[in-house]
């Protein structure tokens, strides 16, 4: 989980409220959205969306109304990027710590850890992603669904490497991987219901163990 809280800080950093005058407009106005994607992420998971305003968010952030809406529609449209920017940092961080392992089934193993453990580590944007962004209606199904894919890719294709290495007893299945990842996704949202995010790392080593029962490994040192 260290590496992501690492990762999360170096990349998230921001100056809320204090912008250098002597910097381009560009990079001004990229941290004016980072810091209201900020607050609006508290705002959204400690009020719900339905209780959530403008004015919460502004208020957080330090900044004005007009400033809000130069860079959003309204709530709702601030709602999709945040989650989708959680989404898109969680799997651009977990992806970067499969690449490191070259074993596909300790890829399998390092991937579920480092994704309950994005959870525990990213509470807030875990509530939004999991459960407020579901508020939002219709235009959330498409987000769940393209969440849902990219990680059944990743899974699917650390089982396809395990079988090419005859670690496998058969083929992977993409109904399978589809299967665990929404399970795993359905835990996450059990943690998270029972507002229990931080332990959400304890799951781990039973799910990874699903998994290999799953995919049959056949490898006993695993």
């Amino acid at each position: 989980m260290a590496w992501y809280l690492r990762a999360v800080k170096k990349m998230r950093q921001t100056t809320r409220g204090k912008y250098d005058r002597t910097q381009p407009v560009k990079v001004r106005r990229a941290e004016q959205r980072e810091a209201l994607l900020d607050a609006a992420t508290a705002v959204f998971a400690r009020s719900g969306f339905a209780h959530a305003n403008v004015e919460a968010i502004v208020k957080r952030a330090r900044m004005s109304r007009r400033t809000f809406y130069e860079h959003f529609e309204d709530l709702r449209d601030v709602l999709h990027q945040v989650h989708d920017r959680a989404g898109n940092l969680a799997f651009a961080f977990i992806s970067s710590q499969l690449q490191a392992t070259a074993d596909p089934l300790e890829r399998i193993r390092v991937g579920i850890h480092a994704y309950l453990g994005a959870i525990a580590a990213n509470r807030d944007a875990a509530r939004v992603v999991f459960r407020e962004a579901r508020s939002a209606g219709p235009e959330y199904e498409p987000r769940r669904e393209r969440e849902s894919q990219r990680y059944t890719r990743l899974l699917l294709g650390a089982a396809k490497d395990a079988h090419r290495q005859g670690l496998l007893e058969a083929p992977p299945d993409e109904t399978i991987a589809w299967a665990l990842t929404t399970g795993i996704e359905g835990v996450a949202l059990r943690y998270l219901s029972r507002k229990q995010e931080a332990k959400a790392a304890e799951a781990a080593p039973a799910l990874v163990a699903l998994a290999f029962r799953a995919f049959g490994v056949r490898d006993p040192r695993h």
